[in-house]
């Protein structure tokens, strides 16, 4: 497709801090599974398989962009420095 990225790490998830949002509780109380496949695929989710998982991000410009994805992952980890 031709776009310029960058990739950066922003930390691990720690399956013990994980907590459904009230948000994703709300979704999922109000929503059902469309069809067996994703209620299957559903049920599967276990935060303890993925403890310890490397988080990362991705940025995506427009096409002959590279320059300004450059400068925006400069932004990007100085406000992470800065945190």
């Amino acid at each position: 497709m031709d776009y310029p990225a960058a990739v950066f790490p922003v930390g691990r998830f720690v399956a013990g801090e994980y907590v459904r949002s009230a948000f994703s509780q709300d979704f999922l109380a109000k929503h059902e599974p469309r069809n067996p496949i994703e209620e299957f695929i559903g049920n599967q989710w276990n935060p303890e398989t993925y403890d310890n998982t490397a988080v990362g991000l991705q940025l995506i410009g427009r096409r002959l962009n590279e320059e300004r994805v450059l400068g925006m992952l400069r932004s990007v980890e100085d406000a992470i420095n800065s945190f």
